[in-house]
């Protein structure tokens, strides 16, 4: 799965490149070619949901992100929006979407210590900056269409590559070894005692707080009753 991710990286990047170097074209002679990128794209993502580390939240968005892409994919194909101001606009929506999606990762990487943390910052940020800059694209340096959205489909290549970096392998029970199966029994052992003693603190913390408003209350009363 995590292949078939970084191919559709691979694929959206490589006609970001082909759409900036015809720039000049409207987008509708290249909407059929990138409808299916993006569906193909937003399926995969939608397949390797579970496979992605973090928590739920983390797999929920990025499910959210396999079908916007899916479903804008639909929509690139069937020739739905044809004008270009509003294609370079739901582009831009769409990446600025995925950047911010990213900047939130960037305090778990940076938590975790991972070399990541710069890239994803990176790249989250000049994601979320390009799909802000489409909105006012006419206003300010007016790019030739094709050329923004080349530039935002390459953007979009990286982020998926990102994605697929994040995916965990897992290797079949079948073929682990006695030590693999020895260290993730070890592994789930810590990582139980580590929600024990957090599930301890909590409970100390919640019991303390009962306490304190059992004081109250009685401090009220008497206060009442004088």
């Amino acid at each position: 799965m995590r292949v078939l991710m970084i191919m559709a990286g691979g694929i959206t990047s490589c006609l970001g490149i082909f759409c900036s170097a015809n720039a000049g074209y409207p987008f509708i002679t290249v909407a059929f070619v990138v409808g299916l990128a993006a569906i193909y794209a937003g399926i995969i993502e939608i397949l390797i949901t579970d496979k992605v580390s973090g928590g739920e939240e983390s797999k929920h968005w990025v499910k959210i992100e396999g079908i916007t892409s899916a479903v804008l994919g639909v929509v690139f194909l069937s020739n739905q929006i044809t004008e270009d101001v509003a294609v370079s606009t739901v582009f831009g929506l769409w990446i600025m979407l995925i950047g911010l999606r990213a900047l939130t990762r960037v305090k778990d990487h940076y938590e975790k210590g991972s070399n990541a943390y710069y890239v994803v910052m990176i790249l989250g940020s000049v994601t979320t900056l390009m799909g802000i800059y489409s909105f006012f694209n006419i206003a300010l340096f007016n790019i030739d269409i094709l050329l923004l959205i080349g530039m935002m489909l390459m953007l979009q290549g990286f982020n998926y590559v990102r994605v697929a970096m994040l995916m965990v392998y897992k290797k079949p029970e079948l073929i682990k070894t006695r030590a693999e199966r020895l260290r993730e029994a070890k592994k789930k052992a810590v990582d139980a005692k580590k929600d024990a003693k957090k599930a301890l603190v909590l409970a100390k913390e919640a019991n303390d707080n009962l306490e304190k408003l059992y004081k109250e209350r009685d401090k009220y009363y008497d206060t009442e009753i004088k």
